[in-house]
């Protein structure tokens, strides 16, 4: 077992603690010798993940919690099985008023968490408080987004649908509110459904390119790669170049498995300093 533990160790360079404590006893109370393989090195992921939260702790007491928030979604990236950093994440992006970052959390918390968990509660309580005041008040795009992912978060996805219908009996054709509506329908598998809406929508405003480029983004997103790549080509030539949909077809071409022209096309853009915000994403991965 303590073989298995360091060779995962030593490929990820990344354990959890719990892994961390595991292999760390199997060695020191256990008849095994792997000379590299120390109590030391296996604890040192412990150690550092303990400063990382202090440090975030301290950045919240101090009203920084954005700065605090940074710290811990590193953590749980790195170490997500570690249902402590969870919990910390989830009630600082709550003191941070980042309710989906919060609600991202309560699913794995609830698998893991007795219902009885005083934190736990404090959270589920805190996220259905803040549901209810999204689909009460004055809709916008952002309460809409924030209002689906808590909403599914709680499982209450039909609730958040009625702040979304609201927003487009208001003005059919807001590009933000149909995304937001298209997301709805891929969250709850309606794959096409969401592209029918966006489709729709560019049938009644052909000459809205802010929607055609939504639904080549959604072509994509479904697995439609080479509808969507036409309905990038079908773009005004000034459209088609721009930062947006030259990251949009790095995208496609990373999700179709094309993803040496994918690095080549976002390196570009890198160079030139106008590589989009998800376009980053991509550039990291690849890297």
């Amino acid at each position: 077992e303590a073989r298995a533990l360091y060779a995962w160790w030593q490929a990820h360079r990344s354990v959890s603690p719990e892994i961390s404590a595991r292999s760390a006893r199997l060695v020191t109370e256990g008849p095994i010798s792997l000379p590299p393989f120390t109590a030391d090195e296996l604890a040192a992921p412990i150690e550092a993940l303990r400063r990382r939260r202090d440090a975030a702790d301290a950045l919240q007491s101090d009203g920084r919690f954005q700065q605090s928030l940074d710290i811990l979604t590193s953590v749980v990236g790195q170490v997500g099985d570690h249902t402590d950093a969870r919990l910390q994440l989830a009630l600082s992006a709550l003191a941070a008023d980042e309710l989906s970052v919060a609600a991202a959390q309560l699913g794995a918390l609830e698998s893991c968490l007795p219902e009885s968990h005083t934190e736990l509660g404090v959270l589920r309580t805190e996220l259905e408080t803040a549901f209810e005041g999204l689909i009460q008040g004055r809709p916008t795009v952002e309460h809409a987004r924030v209002a689906r992912d808590v909403g599914m978060a709680l499982g209450r996805p039909e609730q958040a649908r009625v702040l979304l219908d609201k927003l487009l009996d208001e003005q059919p054709h807001f590009v933000g509110y149909l995304r937001e509506m298209a997301m709805w329908h891929l969250s709850q598998g309606q794959n096409d459904d969401a592209v029918g809406l966006l489709a729709d929508a560019v049938r009644q405003d052909p000459e809205n390119p802010a929607l055609q480029v939504e639904l080549a983004r959604i072509l994509a997103w479904v697995g439609r790669y080479e509808e969507a790549w036409a309905q990038v080509d079908e773009l005004d030539p000034l459209v088609r170049d721009s930062a947006v949909v030259r990251t949009l077809r790095a995208f496609i071409e990373l999700w179709r498995g094309d993803r040496d022209t994918a690095f080549e096309r976002v390196a570009v853009l890198h160079r030139q300093g106008v590589l989009a915000e998800e376009g980053e994403d991509i550039w990291a991965h690849l890297n």
